[in-house]
């Protein structure tokens, strides 16, 4: 084949490969859609601009005008059309995402029928089809999904292979090696990606709340938060949504308690607009009372960490205080004190706490998960009544509401006759739903039609629903977000909060009390439940608790907290186990038995050299001559030849030597050299030893 064959046919490779993109992306938005419309849409378009250039079907048109028309309508799209995802979710990571695919995915097709791409279709399609398929894997989806999610995306990953590789001509080049200029451009666009997913990320989880802020003032996206109901914003699914990822089991805090904590509160909002609930109130910064104050205050109070510092939310403080030890175990709720409503004091390493006008209080920690106690009690006062911020209703309020709230509370005057019709109004007509209804349009009253119309919902439509009632009947309320805890972690005994113990309720100030109290309406089987978890699960969980805290005590340079915890009972425990465990391997070890000796076999004339030895070593020892185990048999012949007391003594150590000589000679002996040594024995043996000469 040619060179010019070949560079004809390079684009149809092409422009393959970016109609495969395009179907591709197309299936993965499938999957997430109620509606397959718009996608079957998509795909006629591109199968058609498959063959554009053989039908002429190409057009010339100003591309960067189609970018910025492509663009504004899938904004207006995103502010006011209906949703068509397939679940009941409204968060940026799925309606935004969506609209950006869909943009993603419309700015691929006219480039397939641009006519000036002809022949060579353009990189930015990569780049585009790059970024729809990111945002189409940020969707909200369902666990049967995650699969052909999976195999698309691998398939996606082969098409932009083969696009990427097609996108420039051959570089002629020398010997062996040929270049290409798609190498490079493929080698810098993975490059470039890799180190943009990276910094991305790294941003992303630092900035997360401030670009939700962003995003949803600037595209008017009230109802559409990203949070999950302790940021900036309350949406009417952020709680929902943390309670139905796929990482709902995530342990969110560790709680240190003696008894069940409950309910602890992570955030408050006052302002609702109708879609979605805001933080309007004042912070001010919190110092720490000093050494003196502290033990005036709490005398009998024993933090789990003495030189943590402390922070008092309420002066007087209770008769009879308590403290739970807390400890955030993700750093995403870093900065955030979750405590009770009763909570009357904090002990934190940090030097300064901030504290709302509601006794929310956050930090600036979002470089780790520092630990936390929390003093609380019900302080001996009262509680100063609330501004009218809390009495205010939303505006362009649906007139059948406050018509609602009058025909429930006619004849309640009290707090807890208003608590009581109010319970039963929800109870008997509301179910909870984990989701609300599908296809709802954004700009649609969603209050309402809980209300009126569906009546049923997540905690988040009953929170909210009960504080603006409650509003209306001249009640101050405001919206909590926080966790439920009361699933015990029964080896080490503390107490821990899921991600899908996320909850919203209701506190409503009480006048007749002075007090603010917490309202639940949302039906028990809304309500986060403890679940006994298996016990493997419950000690691997305690171990990664417990190496946590001796991490963070190590990092802060506190010394007595780790004595403390490598003395806790789920060292001993573990200690124990192990110990136990080679106390059991040492038991049942395999018995070592001595081998038993085998006799050694000598040949026969060994045996008589042996014989003649020992008669030798007898006739010796008559005169109290022995050799020593230590010698060797050449040794105990030269001890033997000078002793003074023997006349003969060199013929004896002669004979040793020659006994010696056959015996470790490492050859056979032979019968004559036997005979001989057999003779000079008996003569030596014969004689007197004092009548013997020395020849």
């Amino acid at each position: 084949m040619t060179d010019a064959e070949s560079l004809r046919q390079t684009p149809s490779v092409q422009r393959s490969a970016a109609v495969a993109l395009i179907l591709l992306q197309a299936m993965a938005m499938a999957l997430l859609m109620e509606s397959r419309f718009f996608v079957g849409f998509v795909s006629a378009v591109a199968i058609a601009g498959l063959v554009a250039p053989r039908f002429g079907w190409l057009r010339t048109f100003h591309q960067p005008t189609a970018f910025y028309v492509t663009v504004s309508f899938f904004l207006i799209r995103l502010r006011f059309a209906q949703s068509q995802l397939a679940f009941d979710r409204v968060y940026i990571q799925s309606e935004f995402a969506h609209e950006v695919a869909s943009a993603c995915l419309v700015l691929q097709l006219s480039a397939l029928f641009q006519a000036r791409y002809r022949e060579l279709l353009p990189i930015w399609v990569l780049v585009a089809s790059t970024v729809g398929m990111v945002f189409t894997g940020d969707m909200r989806t369902l666990p049967r999904n995650e699969w052909p999610l999976l195999l698309l995306f691998f398939g996606y990953c082969a098409a932009w292979g083969v696009y990427g590789s097609n996108c420039r001509r051959l570089i002629a080049g020398t010997g062996r090696w040929r270049f290409s200029s798609r190498e490079w451009v493929l080698a810098g666009i993975f490059g470039a990606s890799a180190i943009g997913l990276v910094v991305f990320s790294k941003l992303y989880r630092t900035h997360e709340k401030t670009l939700e802020r962003v995003i949803t003032e600037t595209l008017g996206m009230a109802d559409q938060s990203t949070g999950v109901g302790f940021s900036g914003n309350g949406g009417l699914y952020d709680i929902s949504g943390l309670r139905r990822g796929r990482q709902n089991e995530l342990r969110a805090l560790v709680v240190t308690s003696p008894t069940e904590p409950g309910l602890l509160r992570g955030k408050t909002f006052v302002e609702f607009d109708g879609r979605n609930w805001r933080d309007i109130g004042e912070w001010r910064p919190l110092g720490a009372i000093s050494q003196t104050v502290r033990a005036a205050t709490f005398p009998r109070i024993s933090l789990p960490r003495p030189s943590d510092n402390v922070f008092l939310i309420h002066d007087p403080p209770p008769n009879s205080p308590t403290v739970m030890d807390c400890w955030p175990m993700q750093n995403r709720l870093s900065g955030y004190l979750f405590a009770p409503l009763e909570t009357v004091a904090v002990a934190t390493a940090s030097r300064a706490i901030n504290q709302s006008q509601d006794q929310i209080l956050t930090w600036d920690a979002d470089y780790a998960t520092i630990p936390y106690a929390v003093i609380k009690g019900q302080p001996p006062y009262r509680e100063p009544a609330p501004d009218e911020s809390y009495l205010e209703l939303p505006d362009g309020l649906d007139s059948r509401v406050a018509e609602l709230a009058d025909n429930l509370f006619t004849e309640q005057t009290s707090f807890a006759e208003k608590h009581a019709a109010l319970s039963e109004f929800f109870r008997s007509s509301f179910e909870y739903q984990l989701f609300g209804t599908r296809g709802l349009s954004r700009s649609r009253d969603r209050l309402v039609s809980f209300l009126l119309e569906e009546r049923k919902g997540s905690c988040e439509y009953f929170a909210t629903s009960t504080a603006i009632l409650l509003r209306c009947a001249g009640v101050p309320t405001r919206y909590v977000t926080g966790f439920f805890v009361s699933e015990k972690n029964h080896v080490d005994g503390t107490w821990v909060a899921r991600n899908k113990h996320a909850h919203a309720w209701v506190e409503a100030y009480n006048f007749e009390t002075h007090r603010w109290v917490t309202v639940e309406m949302t039906p028990s089987d809304g309500q986060p439940a403890a679940e006994e978890k298996p016990f493997k699960q419950q000690f691997l969980e305690s171990l990664a608790a417990y190496s946590q805290r001796i991490r963070e005590y190590i990092r802060q340079g506190l010394i007595w907290p780790v004595v403390i915890a490598l003395g806790s009972p789920l060292l001993v425990l573990v200690l124990g186990s192990m110990l136990l465990a080679l106390l059991i391997r040492f038991l049942n070890r395999p018995k070592m038995t001595k081998p038993m000796k085998k006799p050694i076999v000598l040949p026969p004339d060994c045996q008589e050299l042996m014989t003649e030895r020992e008669s030798m070593d007898q006739h010796l020892r008559r005169f109290g001559i022995h050799r020593q185990e230590s010698e060797t048999w050449l040794t105990f012949a030269s001890r033997l030849s000078q002793n003074p007391e023997f006349a003969n003594a060199e013929t004896f150590a002669d004979w040793y030597r020659r006994y010696a000589l056959l015996r470790y000679g490492g050859r056979d002996i032979s019968p004559g050299e036997m005979a001989s040594l057999r003779d000079a024995r008996m003569s030596l043996t014969s004689c007197p030893q004092r009548s013997i000469e020395v020849h």
